[in-house]
């Protein structure tokens, strides 16, 4: 019934943005997801490439597991607002969210281009280990270990499976990276108690 009263609404002001915005709410709450897209391509015909209405298509066509288009909706974003890296930051994640690692790494080199000091983007381009290369991965971990712009907490989430496996393995040479790189978090972070925890 309330769907009915704003498909009116629309129908007869359809300039008028609210009306959209509850219109495309209330086809999702209906489970008619299609419905809500072609509304929200509405609104933005109407305003333009908005934040706020690209999330909303991104998660619907995320939903119809319709990735492709959930990334060109972040794309999209990305062309008309460059500087804000957020929403690179968002396709980055997306892209890793869904186990396409190559994609996610490209769009991580593109934030380097644009600041090749930028933090994450630096430490996510190294990537992860080969098979039973785990020292050589470490020991390229090094310089962004030692860089104090580079997060305490990505360092230790990258770093703690390692300390796992090599509690579990007992392998000196893994041991001695480890230990190597926890020291460098150390020296780098000496005012954060998390860490002396490593």
């Amino acid at each position: 019934e309330a769907l009915g009263v704003y498909t009116e609404l629309v129908r007869r002001f359809p300039q008028v943005p609210a009306f959209l915005e509850r219109q495309a709410y209330l086809q999702l709450m209906t489970e008619d997801p299609k419905a809500a897209l072609k509304t929200l391509d509405q609104l933005e015909k109407l305003q333009g490439i908005r934040e706020k209405t690209s999330y909303e298509k991104h998660l619907i066509y995320v939903g119809l597991k319709d990735y492709k288009k959930a990334a060109g909706v972040l794309e999209e974003l990305i062309s008309v607002y460059p500087h804000d890296m957020q929403f690179q930051y968002r396709l980055a994640e997306f892209y890793a969210s869904i186990g396409d690692e190559t994609a996610a790494k490209k769009v991580y080199a593109a934030i380097l281009e644009i600041n090749p000091s930028d933090p994450a983007a630096r430490l996510a381009v190294v990537g992860k280990p080969k098979p039973g290369g785990d020292i050589d991965f470490l020991q390229k971990l090094q310089p962004l270990f030692a860089d104090p712009t580079v997060s305490i907490y990505a360092k230790i989430k990258d770093l703690t499976p390692y300390l796992v496996k090599w509690r579990e393995s007992k392998d000196p040479a893994l041991g001695e990276t480890v230990l190597k790189l926890g020291v460098t978090v150390e020296s780098t972070h000496p005012r954060e108690p998390k860490s002396w925890a490593l």
